[in-house]
């Protein structure tokens, strides 16, 4: 019985308790406002940060429609490169990631200059990259997405709102200038390859005419001391004229007999006469560099492929294709509006107020009940 009695008398019930808090309710109400008046003077003299951003995503693919001449010629060439929406949004991703321009864009800024401007190079470094890293590019899910685009949010923390947005749009515009300026240049890689490419394949052409040329040079060289050789026979011998009959004669134009046979059919060569052949020896003599080739095999078709590849309109073209892509607007490779960057406090004044007066009212609470019941063990 008295160890129940002892265990009623420790516990309070709520009532009770609820009467200890009104008869120290001005405790309470003068210790919480100075609680507030703490957390006032906190959020007063903290410094307020601003988190600045811009929701970004990749054009529709109707836009692609502005690359299809550039794409055309790439695909006809075949190279390894396409232009669409979602290629030159990922473009800009890889930018945004490499950080070069952002850093060149805060080294500039007079707050940070400040702030590093009696650091050595390390550190300065060190700081100036804790800075970029205020910079994220970070995905949205949509719950109904247009087709493949890509949604992302760019983000960047700082001191000063208008500020911010200022840095987020230039840094937004630089990097898109920066993907189309590697674009261009990827491009004009590949004409050049394209150009060097045809310019190996006519070197090779050439060598093999000028071996071709050499080739007929010899082969007619030859022709001649075998004519010669067959003049001279025909001299000594006094025949003049042909010796040859019809039939033989067409043979020898039928069969296109070698040079070094000494014989038509059944008969010598030099029975055409010296007259004759000394003639056939003053022609090939008589003939240009250009008219000894024609007889030549495979001259008609190395000189065809020569002037094909001389008159390869491909790396032209795809300058040309270059050209309206350079002319066109850096602001255009993916979709955003300026207009809609917004800037949120970070401070969170009235979050960081109603906790002061929460932790205000929990700790004069908890005070006030722990002195009831001090006062109240003393007087037993």
């Amino acid at each position: 019985m008295t160890e129940t009695y002892d265990r009623h008398e420790n516990e309070i019930d709520l009532f009770k308790t609820l009467q200890i808090l009104w008869a120290a309710k001005w405790k309470i109400i003068i210790f919480t406002f100075l609680s507030s008046l703490v957390g006032i003077f906190v959020i007063y003299n903290k410094s307020d940060s601003f988190n600045v951003s811009i929701p970004i995503k990749s054009n529709k693919v109707s836009a692609d429609i502005r690359y299809t001449s550039l794409n055309d010629i790439l695909e006809e060439n075949g190279l390894d490169f396409h232009i669409d929406a979602n290629s030159t949004f990922n473009l800009f991703e890889l930018e945004m990631t490499d950080y070069n321009e952002i850093k060149n864009i805060l080294k500039n800024n007079e707050f940070i200059k400040y702030q590093i401007k009696d650091l050595d190079e390390a550190n300065a470094m060190k700081a100036l990259n804790s800075y970029t890293s205020m910079f994220e590019l970070n995905k949205v899910s949509k719950k109904n997405p247009i087709g493949n685009q890509i949604y992302r949010s760019l983000s960047f923390q700082w001191h000063d709102s208008d500020e911010g947005k200022s840095i987020v749009k230039e840094v937004l515009l630089l990097s898109l200038e920066n993907v189309k300026n590697s674009i261009i240049n990827e491009i004009s890689k590949l004409a050049e390859i394209l150009n060097n490419k045809d310019q190996r394949r006519l070197d090779k052409l050439n060598i093999e005419l000028s071996l071709l040329l050499q080739n007929e040079t010899e082969r007619l060289e030859k022709r001649i001391l075998y004519l010669l050789e067959q003049s001279e026979i025909a001299k000594t011998l006094g025949i003049e004229t042909n010796s040859l009959n019809a039939n033989t004669l067409s043979q020898l134009e039928m069969n296109n007999l070698s040079y070094s046979n000494n014989f038509i059919g059944d008969s010598p060569f030099y029975l055409r006469g010296y007259k004759a052949i000394n003639k056939e020896i003053e022609i090939i003599r008589s003939r240009s560099a250009e008219d000894q080739m024609l007889s030549a095999d495979r001259y008609l078709l190395l000189k065809k492929d020569i002037r094909l590849i001389e008159n390869n309109p491909a790396s032209l073209h795809l300058l040309n294709a270059l050209k309206s892509f350079e002319n066109s607007s850096s602001t255009n490779l993916i979709s955003y509006n300026l207009g809609m960057i917004t800037s949120v406090s970070q401070k969170n004044a009235l979050y960081m107020f109603i906790i002061s007066i929460l932790i205000g009212g929990i700790i004069s609470t908890i005070y006030v009940l722990v002195s009831y019941t001090v006062r109240n063990q003393e007087k037993r």
